[in-house]
């Protein structure tokens, strides 16, 4: 048999379990998109000049034409290693869709459909 105490104390529980699965249902919400959603980097006309003539140069900076690149466009290194790493990655496809182009040998063989 219950006792009036004890069904206090299984509401209190009921209560602080509810307020804490509440709780971190709140912050998974708010940390959740926040954390997922960055800021893109819009990068201006000079600063896509930079990058794409010493990508010219040399498609894998080291790490003293990096710190230049880093005084010279105000990006972080962060930003600078990853437009790097997409325009490598953008290149390589291309260069791989023009190659399949390329060996793509169209059919000469002409087909004909017939209804019955």
């Amino acid at each position: 048999m219950l006792v009036s105490t004890d069904v206090a104390q299984m509401s209190d529980i009921s209560q602080s379990s509810s307020t804490d699965l509440a709780s971190a249902a709140d912050a998974t919400a708010t940390a959740g998109p926040a954390a997922a959603s960055r800021v893109r980097t819009v990068l201006t006309e000079y600063q896509l000049r930079v990058l794409r003539t010493c990508y010219a140069v040399c498609p894998r900076p080291d790490t003293a034409t990096r710190d230049q690149l880093i005084e010279m466009t105000g990006l972080s290194s962060r930003v600078i290693r990853v437009w790097f790493q997409n325009k490598r990655c953008k290149d390589k496809k291309r260069s791989v869709n023009r190659q399949v182009a390329a060996d793509f040998i169209p059919c000469s063989c002409t087909i004909s459909f017939t209804g019955r």
